[in-house]
């Protein structure tokens, strides 16, 4: 028989989250904190399974709602050998990753965008300014 302190005790998985690479498929390591997303819209809140009423009453308390399960986090790959910001919402026992749009860093609160995002500069102006620094070098 085991000891009580054994049998009471909660156990996570080992390792921790278990989120993959979408590219890879090998096991990411997380490189920040999460960041949550916010919404202001109705539709993303029935979009996400809130009933109207729930959802209309929830944007009256609050001009912004939080939204469960869904958040913004860095994540570093082995085999990418870089770091990238995901879309990440938890669905049971699973996550689902998707590159971070410009619409997701204005739903997110307390979170710089990362270097070289400024949604107010074109991707020509990005990408020109990008192959000046290679030629530079």
């Amino acid at each position: 028989m085991s000891k009580r302190c054994e049998r009471n005790r909660n156990r996570t998985r080992p390792g921790g989250r278990r989120i993959a690479c979408p590219i890879h498929g090998c096991y990411l390591s997380s490189c920040s904190r999460k960041y949550s997303i916010f919404t202001e819209s109705l539709q993303q809140l029935r979009e996400r399974g809130v009933s109207k009423r729930k959802a209309q009453f929830s944007l009256m308390v609050s001009k912004a709602v939080p939204l469960q399960h869904e958040w913004l986090e860095a994540f570093w790959c082995r085999d990418c050998d870089e770091q990238t910001w995901y879309h990440v919402r938890k669905a049971d026992d699973s996550y689902l990753l998707q590159t971070v749009t410009a619409a997701h860093w204005r739903q997110a609160t307390g979170v710089a965008p990362p270097p070289g995002y400024n949604p107010s500069v074109s991707e020509f102006s990005q990408r020109e300014a990008h192959l000046s620094v290679q030629r530079i070098h």
